[in-house]
């Protein structure tokens, strides 16, 4: 007799390769279409940032409940605050985060954690001062996947992204928000060894978002610098011992 299994199985390299084929297909088709309407000047995420909402026909609107909020984070950090003093400065306040209202509103637990609807992180303070399309334009291809097999994306330099101008009305004025990003510059100051480190000012705890610090440890062989959490370094018992070898951090981005 004919076993119908075998031959099942004689095909499977060849359906393997077909749905690889399929697959890769049909990412570039939505690619090519998502490039096209970035790049007319729509928006191409269904879920503007914070402080803004998105009517029926795509346009940003304010959204009055939390645009208040970035203009406070602006005018905290020019006062001479940083992001995490920024952060802790909300989550006392008792502001709900970004997660929190979102999940209020639509029921998306994508970035909502409970018994934390109000702890602001180190990082979410870090991309609303740096986000451009508060001063009224929009930003399209801000981020990009290397590869359709992959779920991560990288952020694009400014030269890789469409920028719009007056495309909707701005919550924070141009002269400010510039003034801001020197301002940030400037902090990211050197270390005690007189080096500003590479990765300074970029980095944060995945668990509890603060900002990883430099630190040297030398031996009598060799010196190793590594980057560890803010929280744990500061001794405040919010966090655990991360850490991060420097060299193997350089390596990684680089591969």
């Amino acid at each position: 007799g004919v076993d119908s299994a075998q031959g099942d199985n004689d095909f499977a390299p060849l359906r393997n390769i077909f749905n690889e084929w399929l697959v890769r297909d049909t990412s570039k088709k939505i690619k090519a279409v998502k490039r096209s309407k970035g790049m007319s000047g729509k928006p191409i995420t269904s879920k503007p940032v914070y402080g803004y909402l998105m009517d029926e026909d795509e346009n940003f609107i304010i959204d009055e409940e939390a645009a208040p909020v970035v203009k406070q984070i602006y005018n905290l950090c020019l006062a001479g605050n940083g992001p995490t003093k920024i952060a802790r400065m909300l989550t006392e306040q008792q502001i709900p985060t970004p997660g929190t209202l979102e999940y209020r509103r639509t029921g998306s637990t994508r970035r909502y954690h409970p018994g934390y609807e109000c702890k602001w992180a180190t990082n979410t303070v870090v991309h609303i001062l740096e986000n451009r399309e508060y001063t009224g334009c929009l930003v399209n291809f801000k981020t990009e996947k290397l590869s359709y097999k992959v779920k991560h994306s990288v952020e694009n330099p400014e030269e890789k992204q469409a920028i719009f101008e007056n495309h909707h009305e701005p919550i924070i004025d141009t002269q400010t928000w510039e003034r801001v990003q020197e301002l940030r510059k400037q902090r990211k100051r050197p270390n005690r060894y007189d080096e500003v480190g590479l990765f300074s000012g970029i980095l944060f705890c995945a668990d509890c978002g603060s900002v990883m610090y430099q630190q040297r440890y030398q031996t009598d062989k060799r010196k190793q610098d590594c980057y560890i959490c803010g929280n744990y370094k500061k001794r405040t018992h919010d966090c655990t011992a991360h850490f991060i070898r420097t060299d193997l951090l350089t390596a990684g981005v680089l591969s």
